[in-house]
């Protein structure tokens, strides 16, 4: 009886080591082929762009950036860029702080350069993530890691082929979906509603929230 229960505990136990060091390797090689497609330099000046974008949205606090503004967020450390070089995506991690939180938020950030010019604006997409899915306390907030590797499955996944290739179609998919326009057909047209999706960022700011 005793073996069988030392199997039943080892098998997640297994699971669990195999599965976070899946994610550790697959963080490192969907960082290296970034930094690779973009160099280093550019990778971390536009992840510094990105801090300094998302902090001054925080200040001017803006209504989207509600939950930021409340409670520490994270910008993830891993900015997936395009074969074209014009195009990332990444997360913004939000551990809620508030002591009723069972759950915490993954933000989809988007990145484009249009006519050589970086723009930030929200993806359509954001998790939620219950915490009693990844540990026993749901009143204590998801850290860093645990959110990070969350993303790496839930929203990275596709960043690249199965030969470890860039992915254009997973890029596609997330900047020129119908969720953005249905009537659009080109590139040039999408860009132009992700154009006003940054412009209407602005339009709503939030009295509620203290810095």
């Amino acid at each position: 009886m005793d073996i069988l229960n030392n199997v039943r505990f080892f098998i997640p136990l297994f699971l669990i080591v195999f599965s976070c060091s899946n994610e550790r390797k697959n963080s490192s090689q969907y960082m290296l082929v970034s930094k690779n497609t973009v160099g280093e330099e550019e990778y971390n000046n536009v992840y510094k762009r990105v801090n300094d974008t998302t902090g001054f949205w925080c200040e001017n606090k803006l209504e989207s950036m509600q939950g930021e503004i409340m409670w520490r967020y994270y910008i993830d450390s891993l900015l997936c860029f395009n074969r074209t070089k014009d195009r990332f995506i990444t997360n913004i991690l939000v551990p809620c702080q508030d002591k009723l939180c069972t759950q915490d938020e993954i933000k989809l950030l988007c990145g484009e350069k249009i006519n050589g010019v970086w723009y930030f604006f929200s993806g359509n997409s954001t998790l939620a993530i219950p915490r009693e899915n990844y540990q026993n306390d749901v009143h204590k907030p998801l850290s860093y890691i645990q959110l990070h590797q969350i993303a790496l499955k839930e929203v990275y996944g596709g960043y690249l082929n199965d030969k470890g290739e860039i992915n254009e179609a997973w890029f596609t998919n997330h900047f020129e979906s119908i969720g953005w326009c249905s009537t659009c057909k080109t590139r040039d047209e999408f860009e132009k509603v992700h154009l006003k999706a940054v412009r209407d960022k602005w339009k709503y700011k939030t009295t509620s929230a203290p810095l």
